[in-house]
């Protein structure tokens, strides 16, 4: 009897386990306002073991480009830098806690002329980057109603952002019959850092169900997120407190150790009644996944913003690396 039981058990976790792949990329929101606020990465589904612990170092630079001064009431110039440092601890085969460390900075940046030649290459539209010059930084936004107009220059440049984290995350299924893969997980995050911080003090709590499931060397990857924040301001702009994101990504294993991801990202839009700062950014990301030596799994990504311009990141690359033990 312990030998089917044990071995019933195998099963199971060699199901659960081949249900996830290497996974998406561990790639927060990178869109203009949302830099501007926290913001909470999606969890899906993992299958770190019982007492193993998981180190993750990743890496996002972007370009922000959103071009509003015809109408006078926005332009963003500058690039950001995100960069998150995270311990996971497996409590058991199905619960597992975590704890992150965000920084992001901003900075005049180097991607300008890159990305004004890839778009005359390709004959697109530079909504006004030719007119201005390369790699320089500015923040400016107009709120309506009489509001103060927030103008910055180089002198905001640096770390503007920096949080911690902490999340449980469980595994209600294991994949094994007909439904797929099923997590959840909760998530607390306090905005840290110096006075010139602009989330310093700000709180986050987020909840996420997330599902995963595996059709031969495919993976699909689905998760919703709901968080709420207690800042009600930023940079003057009335901002949302609840807000509600999706993640969809599918995952090739074209290779014995390594994979192709394609991953898509809706948040909601961040400001209350602020022109394309309250629509729903849309980023997508294509990337590539290997496992360098056994528990050692490298990405590395590009971003896109194919669907909303002025309220996504114009472009940007993503590098990361998470090891078990």
């Amino acid at each position: 009897m312990t030998t089917v039981a044990t071995q019933l058990e195998s099963q199971v976790a060699e199901t659960y386990l081949s249900q996830v792949g290497l996974g998406p990329l561990h790639l927060a929101s990178q869109s203009p306002f949302q830099s501007l606020r926290l913001g909470l990465v999606q969890q899906a589904p993992s299958a770190l073991e019982r007492h193993q612990i998981e180190v993750r170092v990743t890496g996002s630079w972007v370009n922000q480009w959103s071009n509003g001064l015809e109408r006078g009431t926005f332009f963003l110039d500058y690039e950001t830098l995100a960069m998150t440092f995270g311990l996971t601890f497996g409590l058991t085969d199905r619960l597992q806690l975590a704890v992150e460390l965000e920084e992001r900075s901003r900075f005049s940046g180097s991607m300008d002329s890159l990305i004004v030649g890839f778009h005359d290459a390709f004959g697109l539209k530079q909504d006004g980057r030719d007119g201005l010059p390369n790699d320089s930084f500015r923040i400016r936004l107009a709120p309506d109603g009489g509001e103060p107009i927030v103008d910055l220059g180089p002198e905001a440049s640096g770390s503007f952002n920096r949080t911690i984290a902490l999340t449980l995350q469980q595994t209600l299924t294991c994949g094994c019959g007909r439904l797929p893969l099923i997590s959840y997980a909760v998530t607390g995050r306090w905005g840290a850092g110096g006075e010139d911080f602009e989330t310093r003090g700000a709180v986050d709590l987020g909840l996420s169900v997330a599902a995963a499931r595996r059709w031969g060397r495919w993976h699909g990857y689905f998760t919703m997120g709901f968080s709420r924040s207690t800042r009600e301001r930023l940079l003057g702009i009335d901002v949302r407190r609840s807000q509600q994101s999706m993640l969809g990504a599918l995952e090739w294993h074209r290779w014995p150790r390594a994979s192709l991801v394609l991953q898509w990202l809706r948040s909601q839009g961040s400001a209350r009644d602020f022109g394309p700062f309250s629509k729903s950014s849309n980023e997508v990301s294509l990337g590539w996944k290997k496992e360098l030596v056994r528990d050692g799994v490298l990405e590395i990504g590009i971003i896109e913003n194919l669907v909303t311009f002025e309220n996504s990141p114009d472009f940007g690359f993503h590098l990361g690396y998470a090891h078990r033990f």
